[in-house]
């Protein structure tokens, strides 16, 4: 009975549920408000950072500085290729992509479309520039090719021509000067057709030894006689230039045609003629070169320096070949006893090759 009472005590009961916060630690005294706000203070002074001194931020800025060091030791710098070689890819990750974005538009939107239209789109607008010039240059040039049949009827010459021109915008531009200058033109006309008598005329007409009319007559007659015969002279001339024409295109006609036979004769008879024929020519063209280009007169004498050019050809070629009886180091015999080439191993030596050829 008494161990039940005092084991249910209301005494017990009230120990059990005190709050831990009021009870103090076994063998402690409790503790004061003073030390708790020691503690409480000292915990504030251990979270708060330690003050850093002027050496410290040295340390720190130091480090800082040597970290792109060791990161720069670590990666080495890229070469100018590899640098070259990652924009390619990326051009063409970028090309690809533009690709892909290209193909989901439509046909008409395309750039490469657009591209396409718009250069043809220029290209017509040039045709037609040209051909607005052509259609605009087209009188000119008909103009231009009738004066130029016109001065070739007429035995005009550019001087002629020329002259013409002049009086005529000086008639429109300036009368008085353009009068002074049809009068010398008639001026002349008088005294081409005799209508001016000439000083020795005149001087008779002058002593009484003739008539004015007969000496106009006599100068008249004297120009007509002129004139007839410088028109004479002149178609004679015109005559013996188109005649020599002629006779050049004949003769050089006569040159190429000898000189074709005596290819075409050559090119049967020598065997070796094809891998002479590039050498043949340039010969040729030095020894036209060495007359000045003047073209030859005379077929056999065309003739004769073709056929020098390909004996001398066929000499330059000769001295290039073994002399027959010797042995040609670079060929050998087949089993059918033909020459052939001897081929080399792949490992010869300069000085081994230099021996073979020269038979050593």
């Amino acid at each position: 009975m008494s161990d039940k009472g005092t084991s249910g005590s209301p005494t017990d009961t009230t120990s059990d549920t005190k709050p831990q916060g009021d009870v103090a630690p076994s063998g402690d005294t409790p503790a004061s408000p003073a030390a708790d706000a020691a503690a409480a203070a000292d915990t504030s002074d251990k979270d708060k950072p330690a003050e850093k001194t002027g050496l410290d931020i040295v340390r720190e800025v130091l480090a800082r500085d040597a970290e792109p060091a060791k990161s720069s030791d670590a990666e080495p710098a890229k070469t100018d290729a590899e640098k070259a070689t990652e924009a390619a890819k990326a051009d063409d990750k970028s090309g690809e992509d533009v690709e892909e974005a290209d193909k989901a538009l439509p046909f008409h939107k395309h750039p490469r479309f657009q591209d396409v239209t718009r250069q043809r789109r220029e290209a017509l607008g040039k045709v037609a520039e040209l051909e607005k010039a052509r259609t605009e240059a087209e009188p000119l040039l008909t103009f231009g090719s009738g004066v130029v049949s016109f001065m070739q009827k007429n035995d005009l010459s550019g001087e002629n021509v020329s002259e013409l021109l002049n009086i005529g915008a000086l008639i429109r531009s300036d009368p008085a000067k353009g009068r002074e200058a049809v009068k010398a033109v008639l001026d002349a006309l008088d005294a081409m057709l005799g209508e001016t008598l000439p000083a020795d005329l005149q001087a008779r007409v002058d002593d009484g030894d003739i008539s004015e009319d007969d000496a106009k007559a006599l100068s008249k007659a004297k120009a007509a006689a002129a004139l007839a015969k410088s028109r004479a002279e002149g178609v004679e001339a015109a005559s013996k230039a188109t005649s020599d024409a002629q006779a050049q295109a004949q003769t050089q006609k006569t040159v190429v045609d000898a000189v074709n036979l005596r290819l075409s004769v050559l090119r049967k008879a020598d065997p070796d003629f094809a891998a002479k024929e590039k050498l043949l020519d340039r010969e040729i063209k030095a020894r036209m070169h060495e007359r000045g280009g003047k073209p030859y007169a005379d077929p056999n004498e065309a003739v004769k320096m073709l056929t020098e050019a390909h004996k001398h050809v066929g000499e330059i070629l000769a001295a290039t070949q073994p002399k027959p009886g010797t042995i040609d180091p670079l060929r050998s015999k087949d089993n059918g006893g033909n020459d052939k080439l001897a081929p080399l191993p792949a490992t010869a030596t300069g000085l081994e090759v230099t021996r073979r050829a020269l038979g050593l």
